[in-house]
């Protein structure tokens, strides 16, 4: 993410976080409210004394506005961009695992109770088990 994409995002989240709209900002930095939309749009860039302003005006210290992880967005992009794949394996392991162990311990219950065991398929398309409940015959003791 280039430098002015950053700013950006920072200005956008961090005005938005001190209630303000692009008009009330505009007018705190002594602005018009194109400029602010200009800058918001991208088609504008402001100066150090203007960036100056921004800083001052939401009360942040102007490095905020151009920190690749300043807002809690930037964070989250960053951390699934890094994460994200290997948590939903992580996740997807650990689910099946506990659902194969679920599976296991009602086939156990059941043979040790000698009813009709609950009948557990391995459902080789998927890799997961499928667990199928009969009704026993005779109720359980």
């Amino acid at each position: 993410m280039g430098i002015r994409q950053i700013f950006i995002q920072n200005l956008k989240y961090y005005r938005k976080q001190a209630g303000l709209t692009q008009e009330k900002l505009a007018e705190k930095i002594e602005m018009s409210t194109s400029y602010i939309g200009d800058m918001e749009a991208r088609e504008r860039f402001p100066s150090a004394e203007t960036i100056d302003k921004i800083a001052n005006a939401l009360n942040i210290p102007v490095s905020t506005l151009f920190n690749e992880r300043g807002n809690p967005e930037s964070i989250k992009n960053t951390f699934s961009k890094i994460y994200g794949t290997t948590l939903k394996e992580e996740l997807s392991h650990r689910i099946l695992k506990d659902i194969n162990d679920v599976c296991n311990l009602i086939y156990s219950i059941s043979l040790l109770k000698n009813e009709i065991p609950n009948q557990v398929q391995h459902d080789k398309t998927i890799g997961t088990p499928t667990l199928f409940i009969t009704t026993p015959k005779t109720p359980l003791k």
